[in-house]
């Protein structure tokens, strides 16, 4: 991760991840990972593997039986299409958490579905991302955000051509992570005079990050459709609980939002979306307080456990 964070005290690395773990079927590269555990050092009630593809399986399979015997073990699939890793299908674990319906009725092909326990994302409620209340006049810019890749040149085009072609008062920022992403989008701040790029590096738990990200009225998703990989927004559970309005496609990340976010079909329906901002403030903070009390850390952390 670019992101300048430790890890906390309590945390012993004892593994090398795997990012796109459930892709690979050499067992060349199963055998180079790096796994140490002491299975003496494993003290508690429950083993929690968060998708599992992402680590040494094969190693971890030896050890599986001896860790059953000490703890449930629990795993939690953020797998979005069946691995080709031969070894994930290996396990007999007591429970599997998935994160909607979507994805029981992919693993229970290959799990028994009773195991299978439908346990949504969490969201993050930042403790000082309280929005101060400001008066709306008519003509005020909407201050308008992006979080991306890079790779979003021709959405980007549009999306400022729409707003402009509405007469909406905007000014969108776009926030990559890299300078690598940086310079691809670079052009646009040459020729888009209501369009400023910046990098952020900062976690979301850091200060400078939501006192940056609290200046936006929006925040525009512009990720594209998903039809073959089973996918969630993470970020999405992120940045609700700063209880800005995001506007998302409606697509597959967005499966599990109903009335907390405003949703498009198309690039052209957004500048409606901004200009009855206002009016459904209301509404739309509602359905988000309720949707951060449904998903709150605590909640779904207990069910993940005991349910």
């Amino acid at each position: 991760t670019y992101y300048n964070k430790k890890d906390e005290s309590f945390v012993k690395r004892v593994f090398s991840f795997l990012r796109h773990g459930n892709r690979y079927f050499d067992e060349e590269i199963f055998n180079q990972q790096h796994f140490q555990v002491n299975l003496n050092d494993l003290q508690g009630d429950f083993f929690i593997v968060e998708k599992p593809s992402s680590i040494p399986l094969k190693k971890l399979l030896s050890l599986f039986p001896k860790i059953k015997k000490k703890a449930k073990t629990i795993a939690i699939f953020h797998e979005g299409s069946l691995p080709s890793n031969p070894y994930f299908y290996s396990f007999s674990w007591d429970r599997i958490i998935v994160f909607d319906r979507r994805f029981k009725l992919l693993f229970s092909k290959k799990f028994p579905s009773k195991i299978i326990k439908i346990i949504s994302f969490p969201a993050y409620y930042p403790l000082f991302a309280q929005k101060e209340k400001q008066k709306k006049s008519s003509n005020k810019t909407v201050q308008i955000a992006t979080f991306g890749k890079g790779n979003e040149y021709e959405q980007i085009k549009s999306v400022l051509t729409t707003l402009k072609r509405a007469k909406i008062n905007f000014h969108y920022t776009f926030i990559v992570s890299n300078i690598e992403s940086y310079e691809k989008l670079f052009p646009l701040t040459q020729s888009e005079k209501n369009f400023t790029l910046k990098i952020n590096r900062y976690h979301f738990t850091d200060k400078n990050f939501i006192n940056n990200i609290n200046r936006f009225d929006a925040i525009i998703f512009l990720y594209p459709p998903s039809p073959h990989r089973l996918v969630v927004s993470s970020f999405a559970y992120v940045l609700i609980g700063f209880q800005i309005p995001l506007i998302v496609p409606d697509n597959e990340y967005f499966y599990n939002f109903k009335n907390e976010v405003l949703k498009f079909k198309k690039i052209e329906e957004i500048p409606f979306l901004i200009k009855n901002l206002e009016k459904n403030q209301s509404k739309l903070l509602s359905a988000t307080l309720k949707f951060l009390k449904n998903h709150n850390e605590e909640k779904i952390a207990s069910k993940i456990l005991f349910s």
